[in-house]
């Protein structure tokens, strides 16, 4: 990048002979932060000026070169064609005593820029400043009188420097106290040698008594990562920096036919400033442009003066458009990588903001919760937290996808028809990586699993009043019929693609635990429907679990709703409830066990059957409520809530098989295991 150039050489000087306590005593500079080292990036804002650095000087203790071949590694990890280790017997009480042995044992001459490598700092003001005929100069950083005893101060007025300060508490309503950055430029370090002291604050002193000139450097942008409450602060601040790209002409400057330089002519567009601001926030800025290489330093030039701050240049680039492509960090699930923002030409960039994506930077995934779901949901940090239901975009999961559309949306439609029966949801987003929404966490609500039968009755109370009230009535027999081609025949060609499903679908027997039982199809086409068939059609949940029931004081809340049409069977809910009370599906979803021999040619299986039956006078008190809702009597509600049951076991299937080939296969033998319970009954009606 074109900038100011000074013709003040300087020696960079590193003292990193101390002991490193508050990091356990570990050797501080070869710490790794990020993907570099401490020294690294202390080193880093230097790069840019290298010319302006003559050579780099690290002193360190014997000790510390026998056990870290400190020569070897800080030569290799600092980018500098001229790197220096200068090796002192021992430790010293401080960096100043430090720094006054490396001039003894190097030699050092001249100016020098004394750095700690704990931190990293803009130093462009710094070097801009050292044509003038100062003897010191002092980087300081704007600090609360909260953080007083944390850093070594400078008390100034527009006349010059009052005092230097250790980190006590400073108040004056006559000067300015600012903090002391570790990065001191000296006219002749030689100037150090008669000074008495451990720190270099030390010799801040004693250059103001003496009344040497010495100026301050105000800095904007710093890391400082020198204990490890700062480190930790810093690797989140380093999270949240962005690489902006952002065009030259039609963007910061107005569109001409002609790429242009002249002052004169060219006019600014709204907003360049901001990019000032993002750089002193660490982002960083590269610029591009179609115009030609050749055109480079008369094209950085002219940005510099009109003020436009940016690290590179990208230059002659295709006319066409600009694609960005990144990945999708783990540990940040949630933090998007690549971003575009399209302006109008010569609109400017005054209305932009990176506040979305840094923001997104601080979410963090408090829990996960577990469940079988299509999609993830999270417990994420925020103001209050929230839960986020969340699926990664891929070519096998666009029915996933749309459920995950459908589910929000029907989280508004039963709040619609029972305010407040559904958590709020905030948020639905959807990019070409990701589909989420996000909802209100119900904290201090218990899963209706965890409770008894009268807070079922309770849950089912207000589905009667105000959801399953809305009606229509239906030929159920016909509706059946239907239902059965397509929710449960259209699956049976996929499932035959597995001998095992397959005659499980289409044998005329087949044979579970040494009980026979007929195949699946013809156990459907052989059941009388006016046994099942429903009598209306209303809203419905679709997913109707004792684990998607949330409730608090009467309060109820409804989550992960699954409704196939805006008017379905309400028994599909009560199959759903059974799934819960009559098979516990949450004790064998689990299981590893549940099947332990299949035989395709004897057409036989060996399986747990523990959940093949259930217990009718609790599952009676618990559905007695369905009576109502259905108008129909005790049995009736029974067969129904087997039936239905047993249809969702059918069309689970693919998602059993996902954990592994026998759940799936587990799951149709529920389904003729238990609609076998219905034959008896064929001939009631």
């Amino acid at each position: 990048m074109w900038g100011k150039k000074t013709s003040s050489e300087f020696t960079l000087v590193f003292p990193v002979a101390g002991e490193g306590s508050r990091f356990g005593g570990v050797f501080k500079p070869l710490q790794p932060i990020g993907d570099i080292t401490f020294i690294g990036k202390a080193y880093e804002p230097f790069e840019k000026f290298s010319s302006s650095v003559k050579e780099v000087v690290c002193i360190c203790t014997e000790a510390q070169n026998k056990q870290h071949d400190v020569v070897k590694e800080l030569t290799s990890c600092i980018p500098h064609d001229n790197v220096r280790v200068i090796v002192i017997k021992e430790a010293t009480s401080g960096p100043l005593k430090t720094v006054q042995e490396g001039i003894k044992e190097g030699d050092l001459k001249g100016p020098v820029v004394i750095c700690d490598c704990d931190h990293s700092i803009d130093v462009s003001p710094l070097i801009s400043s050292l044509d003038s005929n100062a003897d010191v100069w002092i980087p300081t950083w704007k600090i609360t009188e909260d953080e007083h005893h944390n850093w070594s101060k400078v008390m100034h007025s527009p006349k010059g420097i009052h005092m230097i300060c250790e980190k006590e508490h400073v108040a004056s309503e006559s000067y300015s106290v600012d903090g002391i950055i570790g990065c001191l430029w000296f006219r002749d370090v030689e100037s150090l040698l008669g000074v008495e002291g451990d720190y270099l604050s030390d010799a801040l002193k004693e250059f103001v008594s003496q009344r040497k000139t010495m100026g301050i450097v105000p800095i904007n942008t710093a890391f400082f990562f020198g204990t490890p409450e700062m480190y930790e602060n810093c690797v989140n601040q380093f999270r949240k920096q962005c690489t902006v790209f952002c065009d030259i002409d039609g963007t910061l400057v107005q569109h001409t036919n002609h790429s242009d330089c002249d002052l004169d002519k060219v006019k600014m567009c709204a907003g360049v400033q901001k990019l000032s601001r993002w750089k002193s926030r660490g982002h960083r800025i590269i610029l591009t442009t179609s115009r030609n290489e050749k055109y480079r330093e008369e094209t950085e030039k002219f940005l510099y003066y009109l003020g436009v701050r940016f690290d590179e240049i990208v230059m002659g680039l295709p006319a066409g458009p600009r694609v960005l492509i990144n990945d999708r960090k783990p540990s940040k699930k949630f933090t998007k990588s690549a971003q575009a923002m399209e302006i109008s030409r010569n609109q400017g960039i005054e209305h932009l903001s990176l506040s979305d994506m840094i923001q997104s930077n601080d979410l963090e995934v408090l829990k996960t919760f577990k469940g079988n779901s299509f999609a993830t949901a999270y417990l994420v940090s925020g103001n209050p937290p929230f839960v986020r239901k969340h699926i990664v975009k891929n070519d096998t999961n666009q029915i996933h996808c749309e459920k995950l559309r459908r589910q929000a949306e029907d989280l508004g439609r039963l709040d619609c028809y029972s305010p407040g029966i559904t958590p709020k949801v905030y948020n639905i987003h959807e990019n070409e990586y990701e589909l989420y929404y996000d909802m209100e966490y119900l904290d201090g609500y218990t899963l209706l699993d965890e409770l008894g039968s009268k807070d079922i009755d309770v849950v089912l109370e207000q589905m009667q009043q105000d959801i399953y009230s809305i009606t229509k009535q239906v030929e159920g027999v016909d509706w059946l019929k239907t239902f059965i081609k397509n929710k449960l025949y259209a699956k049976f060609d996929k499932y035959r693609e597995d001998q095992t499903l397959a005659w499980l679908i289409d044998s005329d027997e087949v044979t579970i635990n040494g009980t026979k039982y007929t195949g699946l199809k013809k156990t459907l086409e052989n059941l009388d429907l006016r046994l099942v068939k429903p009598s209306f059609l209303t809203p419905v949940h679709g997913d109707f679990t004792l684990e998607n029931i949330f409730l608090k004081d009467k309060d109820v809340k409804l989550i992960d709703m699954d409704g196939g049409d805006y008017l379905d069977a309400p028994e599909l809910d009560l199959g759903k409830m059974c799934q819960s009370v009559m098979s516990n599906y949450k004790e064998w979803r689990d299981r590893f066990d549940v099947i332990s021999d299949v035989n395709d040619d004897k057409k036989t299986i060996t399986c747990i059957e523990d959940y093949f039956s259930y217990c009718e006078s609790d599952v009676d008190e618990t559905l007695s409520k369905w009576r109502d809702i259905l108008k129909d009597n005790k049995e009736g509600v029974a067969l129904k809530g087997i039936f239905y049951m047993a249809t969702y076991f059918i069309r689970f299937v693919p998602f059993r098989m996902n954990v592994s080939r026998y759940h799936g296969i587990f799951a149709l033998v529920m389904a003729i295991v238990w609609i076998s319970k219905i034959k008896k009954y064929n001939n009631y009606v």
